[in-house]
Parts: structure tokens; C-alpha cells; sequence
């Protein structure tokens, strides 16, 4: 028996020393092409980013396998060192000036906390890497104008806060079960969600304000649907605390910030001025909402409606085109969603028709 366990013993400690063996393999090979990559970075620009892309890759995986398949490491120091490769990657885009690095490296960022997940469901700790990840793309958005690297950080953002927003209000089914929502401190959970919203609203005005640029029609868009993306996360977060009784200040406080933000750019010489009507026209947005939305609700109709007049206004005023058919589209939604909260209201119980004929 003593032979036999010390037999198992052994072979354990031998596979386990594969398993560094492996993961050391694989951080070398990533570490060795990334070396390679800025050894040719001056004489081959492009196949450089490409070269360090994948060592970048190799480097994620690694860890990966390292915390999941071997448990080598721990789940704080698997994310604490995903952590030090995303910053990497970000200073070798900047440094070879490569958007596809850039992008290797927020989707690295942003699949990070699936790789290394324990299922303990903690939004503190995935917001604030969140905020991390973004500090990042603000970081890149004062040297770089990339727009497609911020778009994409966005998309990952608004996907991973819809999901657990999902959890928060208990539809979430798996197998036809429901999935219990999990306990949460709403302050803090709006708080982080408000800098993540800051740090993307950094990254939108970095660029233009400080080279002193016109901001493009894409650039205000993005205004609009982060913007939008924010209000509507923060309203169905409210809807859960104490009855939605903040909901209205939280309209005010949005609309309170976009008036600030309009009163530095109108004192801030050279500032566009289209930026100054999307400001000043969210702001009124906001508070033409704030009193219907804290005393009956139906906010998304609302919004829909004013974002409606608020687009078709800026393009009489800036002629921008992507205006006008953002403005239709927001019109059909809103008209869709008001026959959706006619239906649902008690008063048309008899059908549509005696709303119409009473």
C-alpha cells in the first residue's frame, strides 16, 4: 500500500509539473513572438502588429488554461495578471499605432472575466474591471481616433451590463427554471455604471476637444445612443429599488450633467457647435421627462419621442442626413411602443376601438 501511494503521489507530481511545463511553454511562445514583433516593428510595420496580435492571444490562453483546466492559479491572480496583458496590449497599439491590436487586446479585456469566472456572480469586482477596461480605451482616445476600438468596447459594455441587469430582474431562465436574482446595493451598482458611462463619454469628447476638431456625424450618434444606453440602463435598475421612487431624480441628475457639459464647451473656445445642440437639446430631453417619468412612467415612449424631435431638430439645424433617418426610425419605435402601453392600459380593456370611438 505504501508503494502504491507513493506511485500515486509521484505520477500526480509529475503531471502537475507537465501542466507548468505546458503553461510555461505557452507564455514563452507568446512573450517570443512578441519579441519578434518589435525586433521587425521598424521594417515590418504591419506583420509586427499581426506577429505581437497573436503573441497577445497565446498569452491569454495560457492563463487561461493555467486557472481553468490545470488550476495552477488562483482566480485573484489569474485576473490580476489578464489585468497586466490587456495594459500591455494597449501601450503596444499605441506604440505600433495598430487598431487590430487594439482590438486583440479589448477582446482579450473583455473575455477575461468569462475566462477566469467562478460563477460567484460579483458585479463589484466585473464593473470595476469594467472601468478598468475602459479607462483604457480613454486612455487610447486621447492620442488615437479610432473609432471602431470604442464602438467595440461599448458593445461589450452595454451586452455585459444587459445580462446582469437581466439577472437583477429575475428573467433569466435556465432549463424553464427561473434564476433567483442575485442581492445588490443599487447605489453602488449605479455608481458604477455611471462611470463606466463617464469614462465612455471621456472617450467620445478627448479626441475633437482636445485637437480642436468638428465632431463627425458618427461621434454625435454615438453621444446619443450612449446617452440613451445609460438612461435606460439606470431606469430599469431604479425600477427595482424602493418602487422606482428615484427615477425621477436620476432624470434630472442625467440632464443636470448634459447642462454642465454644455455650459464648459459654450465657454470653451472653438468648440463645435452641433456638439453644443445635442447637449442643449438632451438637456431639455431630460427635463421634459423628469416629471412624467417620476409621477406615471411609460419613460421609454417618452424618450423614444423626445429623441425623436430632438434628431429631426438637429438635422434642420446641422443638415446632417444620418439625422433625419435616425429621427424616422425613433418615430416608428415610438409609435410602436405608445400602441403597445395603449393596449396594456386598463381603460382600453373593450379594444383599441373605443379609445378611439367613446
Amino acid at each position: 500500500h505504501r508503494n502504491a501511494a507513493t506511485g500515486k503521489h509521484g505520477a500526480e507530481r509529475f503531471i502537475r509539473a507537465a501542466q507548468v511545463v505546458r503553461v510555461a511553454i505557452g507564455i514563452g511562445c507568446g512573450a517570443l513572438l512578441i519579441g519578434l514583433a518589435h525586433y521587425l516593428r521598424r521594417s515590418y510595420k504591419a506583420f509586427s502588429a499581426v506577429l505581437a496580435g497573436g503573441g497577445i492571444a497565446v498569452l491569454y490562453t495560457s492563463i487561461s488554461f493555467a486557472f481553468h483546466q490545470y488550476g495552477l492559479l488562483s482566480q485573484p491572480v489569474a485576473f490580476g495578471i489578464m489585468v497586466v496583458i490587456t495594459a500591455f496590449a494597449v501601450l503596444l497599439a499605441l506604440l505600433y499605432d495598430s487598431l487590430a491590436l487594439a482590438v486583440i487586446a479589448t477582446l482579450g479585456g473583455f473575455a477575461s472575466p468569462f475566462l477566469v469566472s467562478n460563477g460567484s456572480g460579483n458585479y463589484v469586482a466585473l464593473f470595476t474591471y469594467m472601468a478598468v477596461l475602459n479607462t483604457g480605451i480613454l486612455a487610447a482616445a486621447f492620442f488615437r481616433r479610432w473609432p471602431l476600438l470604442q464602438t467595440l468596447a461599448f458593445a461589450c459594455t452595454v451586452l455585459i451590463t444587459g445580462g446582469w441587469l437581466l439577472q437583477v430582474h429575475d428573467i433569466i431562465f435556465t432549463a424553464n427554471v427561473p434564476v433567483k436574482a442575485p442581492a445588490i446595493r443599487h447605489g453602488l451598482a449605479l455608481a458604477l455604471i455611471t462611470i463606466n458611462y463617464a469614462l465612455f463619454l471621456g472617450s467620445t469628447l478627448a479626441y475633437p476637444l482636445r485637437h480642436r476638431l468638428p465632431f463627425r456625424a458618427r461621434d454625435l450618434a454615438f453621444l446619443l445612443v450612449l446617452t440613451a444606453s445609460y438612461y435606460c440602463a439606470g431606469m430599469v435598475l431604479l425600477d427595482s429599488w424602493d418602487g422606482g421612487r428615484y427615477q425621477g431624480l436620476f432624470t434630472i441628475a442625467s440632464g443636470a450633467v448634459d447642462l454642465a457639459l454644455a455650459t464648459w464647451c459654450f465657454r470653451r473656445r472653438g468648440t463645435d457647435r452641433n456638439l453644443l445642440y445635442v447637449l442643449i437639446g438632451l438637456t431639455l430631453t431630460f427635463a421634459t421627462l423628469a416629471v412624467p417619468v417620476q409621477l406615471h412612467g411609460h419613460a421609454i415612449t417618452l424618450f423614444w419621442s423626445a429623441e425623436f424631435v430632438l434628431l429631426y431638430w438637429l438635422f434642420r439645424r446641422s443638415g446632417i442626413a444620418l439625422f433625419r433617418w435616425s429621427s424616422w426610425l425613433l418615430m416608428a419605435l415610438a409609435l410602436c411602443s405608445l400602441f403597445m402601453d395603449w393596449i396594456g392600459s386598463p381603460t382600453t380593456e373593450g379594444g383599441l376601438f373605443v379609445l378611439f370611438a367613446n
